[in-house]
């Protein structure tokens, strides 16, 4: 484990960003914790709304700081998905990499979660790819995607997995995106 680094499972009930704490609910009892740099990890069913004040005040690290993001059934909650993303890539070292893993935009899982803000695509990515002419202050490649193709689909070719989940419903559960952080030298 890091330094200075603790692995705390808890239910959270309260982050107070001007404290810089964090009051949770843990199997020892309710414990108010200090923390400095604050990481969340979320479980297969992020709800971003049950803690106020999560959209607004995340992630707090220096910039530059980061080789790798994991994002698990998180950005379908962000409202502000820009902002966001540029705060990532402000974190982000040079040649980062950040792994994005959504509910597919044509599956069960994108619609029956009433805290989606959100359907995620292919082609969302492409938004934060240079060039963009809508100002978007990131700069990330997109690598690799990745589909968590349902059966009996899987057994198909890939060219007709291809068409399947675009043209047919509940095809694919999960989509992985792989982005790579390009910053100047």
């Amino acid at each position: 484990m890091v330094k200075r680094t603790q692995f705390i499972m808890a239910t959270v009930t309260e982050v107070d960003f001007e404290q810089r704490t964090v009051r949770s609910n843990t199997l020892a009892g309710i414990r108010e914790i200090p923390y400095e740099h604050l990481v969340f990890a979320f479980g297969t069913r992020a709800n971003l709304a049950l803690v106020p004040g999560m959209e607004e005040h995340a992630l707090p690290l220096k910039a530059s700081s980061v080789d790798m993001v994991y994002l698990s059934h998180t950005v379908e909650h962000i409202r502000d998905l820009v902002r966001f993303m540029e705060e990532i890539y402000r974190i982000c070292r040079p040649g980062a990499e950040v792994r994005v893993v959504v509910p597919y935009y044509t599956s069960r899982g994108a619609f029956r979660d009433p805290t989606h803000v959100r359907y995620i695509t292919e082609d969302t990515f492409q938004y934060f790819e240079p060039p963009t002419p809508y100002g978007v202050g990131t700069n990330f490649r997109i690598e690799k995607i990745e589909y968590d193709v349902r059966k009996p689909f899987r057994y198909f070719p890939r060219y007709l997995q291809k068409r399947f989940r675009r043209y047919l419903w509940n095809v694919v559960d999960n989509m992985t995106v792989t982005l790579r952080t390009v910053k100047g030298s």
